[in-house]
Parts: structure tokens; C-alpha cells; sequence
């Protein structure tokens, strides 16, 4: 999963703003079993990495393996 120690614990309470029904959302109405992806941005700081994190807990809870990766490392791999 590579997610990072920080965001183990990650839960629903620590995601600010709409993002926290928008992820509900996609995982309730199962978009991830058709292979839609979800798209987390925002300016520096507003939770996308937690929310990111808590995405990938609940797809993990549920069976599904997940990969977390980090803007910088996946645009490093690119080049």
C-alpha cells in the first residue's frame, strides 16, 4: 500500500471540507470496482493526503489493495 506511518490511523473525522462526502460517495456507490479513479486536490496543507489515506484504508478494509503515491515521487518516476 505504501502509505506512510502518519496517515495509518487516518479516519472520515479528519477530512475537512466536502471532501469527506465526495470520498463516501465514490466508495459507497462502489465507482472503484469499475476502475474509476479518484482525483484529491487542493492548495498546500487542506487534508489530501489524510483524505487520499482514508480512501485507501476503507479499499483496504474492503479487500481491495491500493497504492499511495506521493505527487512528487509519481512525477519523479515520469521523468
Amino acid at each position: 500500500m505504501n502509505l506512510p506511518r502518519r496517515f495509518w490511523e487516518a479516519r472520515f473525522a479528519l477530512i475537512q471540507g466536502n471532501g469527506k462526502e465526495v470520498i463516501r460517495k465514490y466508495l459507497s456507490e462502489g465507482r472503484y470496482m469499475t476502475g474509476e479513479g479518484l482525483l484529491i486536490w487542493g492548495g498546500y496543507g487542506v487534508g489530501k493526503s489524510a483524505a487520499a489515506a482514508v480512501a485507501l484504508m476503507e479499499l483496504r478494509r474492503r479487500g481491495y489493495s491500493s497504492l499511495f503515491v506521493d505527487s512528487y515521487d509519481l512525477v519523479q518516476k515520469i521523468l
